[in-house]
């Protein structure tokens, strides 16, 4: 009997190990099932994570390249408003100066033909002169035109008030001679008749 105690001891022993080891085997499958879900699980989050992050940071790196692009716009805007507005600026400059030199060039031929209108009639009331004074007045006439044509860049203004003080010396002169030659007249008739 205690032998087959024994034996019903040692069969319930083992019935209660196997029982034990599949009471385990089913703890360590489940906690294997939870652990490889689990673990299917983490792999889906990182996936999402990771997926999460690269769209994050396409968008950061969009919104990046729009922000440059936008800025590269605007600096390209400013700088071809700015170039714009310097080329106006320089154009309106040539302008001004084109105006001006065609002003003074307008002014120096209006000059020119002022004095040679001035040398015309002086020339015409020299020509009344008689002919001694006559030659003097056209040699004078001839440097007078010759140095203001030669001259008339530089000096045309200064030239012109020479010409018309050497004209009015010669009309003095010839007024002097006149009268000289008018009392020297008087005094031959007064002679003449004394």
């Amino acid at each position: 009997m205690e032998e087959l105690y024994d034996k019903e001891v040692i069969a319930a022993s083992l019935t209660e190990l196997a029982l034990q080891y599949e009471a385990q085997k089913s703890i360590l499958l489940k906690t294997q099932e939870e652990a490889r879900i689990a673990w299917a699980k983490e792999q889906a989050d990182r996936e999402v994570a990771i997926k999460e992050h690269a769209f994050s940071l396409h968008k950061e790196r969009t919104r990046e390249n729009e922000d440059y692009e936008y800025k590269k716009s605007i600096t390209r805007r400013n700088e071809e408003e700015a170039w714009k507005a310097t080329h106006a600026k320089r154009v309106l400059e040539l302008q001004q100066t084109e105006q001006t030199h065609l002003k003074n060039w307008q002014e120096r031929e209006d000059l020119l033909k002022k004095q040679e209108a001035e040398v015309a009639a002086a020339k015409a009331k020299i020509d009344s002169f008689d002919a001694t004074v006559k030659t003097e007045v056209d040699r004078q006439v001839a440097i007078a035109s010759n140095a203001i044509k030669s001259r008339y860049e530089t000096a045309d203004k200064i030239k012109a008030l020479e010409f018309d003080g050497e004209k009015k010396l010669l009309e003095r002169d010839n007024e002097i001679l006149k009268g000289l030659v008018g009392a020297r007249d008087i005094r031959m008739v007064y002679q003449g008749i004394a």
